[in-house]
């Protein structure tokens, strides 16, 4: 199910308000609309709005303090803010804000036009960082609760991941076997030099084998290993 899109605008000039929940109306799936800080900080943490345009010279908490908590929060750390000015509109003003976190510095008022065009632009980076998150929760969790284990490493082999599967069949916890080389987990019997040639093979696309594993408790378990490696742009 599609995720509604939503903007805050928070507020205290009724005018100004209306002017801006109308020309964000059509970006997006709600609009959301309040005229202090207090009430914006409950409705940022209750709705997790992809976007709060948010007035620097609110009556009861100063804008840049309400961004300041939105962004400290690991709960709301996510939620895009763009802080609006009409009377602090220097670029230490502007250095001030971004230092705090906010996401974008609007002065107003401003070209309709160029308003929306920084709008949209945010709600792209925005959805694109959303969509990002939500698939690297899915692909965690897919691996996380896998019947399979899952054991990454870096190129010298030492262990950068284990799913809680692969630490449980060989009797460690994942935090034991974290930054622990691959070939520690080999039993004795297997040579260093078939470990290098293995290794090279693994570097060199994808292997499948069986290798001797030696558990926690000094057990033997022969494990069906397929591995590939991931490259970055790099190689």
């Amino acid at each position: 199910m599609k995720r509604k899109v939503q903007i805050l605008v928070v507020n205290d000039d009724p005018h100004v308000r209306q002017v801006l929940v109308r020309l964000v109306r059509p970006l997006c799936d709600e609009v959301l609309e309040v005229d202090s800080g207090l009430q914006a900080l409950e409705l940022v943490l209750e709705k997790r709005p992809d976007l709060v345009l948010l007035d620097r010279a609110l009556p009861d908490v100063e804008g840049t303090e309400v961004c300041r908590r939105v962004k400290e929060d690991p709960r709301t750390a996510h939620v895009f803010v763009a802080l609006v000015s009409a009377s602090k509109i220097t670029e230490d003003h502007r250095a001030d804000g971004l230092e705090l976190g906010a996401d974008d510095y609007l002065t107003w008022p401003m070209n309709h036009r160029e308003f929306v065009a920084r709008v949209k632009a945010m709600l792209r980076l925005r959805i694109a960082e959303r969509q990002v998150r939500e698939s690297h929760e899915q692909y965690r969790q897919i691996v996380e609760t896998a019947l399979e284990g899952v054991w990454m490493t870096d190129p010298e082999g030492v262990t950068t991941f284990v799913n809680p599967q692969m630490a449980d069949m060989l009797g460690y916890t994942t935090e034991d076997m974290l930054g622990q080389p691959f070939s520690n987990f080999l039993d004795p019997s297997f040579t260093e030099e078939a470990r290098q040639e293995m290794f090279g093979y693994m570097r060199g696309g994808k292997v499948r084998q069986e290798l001797p594993l030696r558990c926690k408790d000094g057990g033997l378990m022969w494990g069906l290993v397929s591995s590939t490696p991931l490259r970055d742009e790099d190689g």
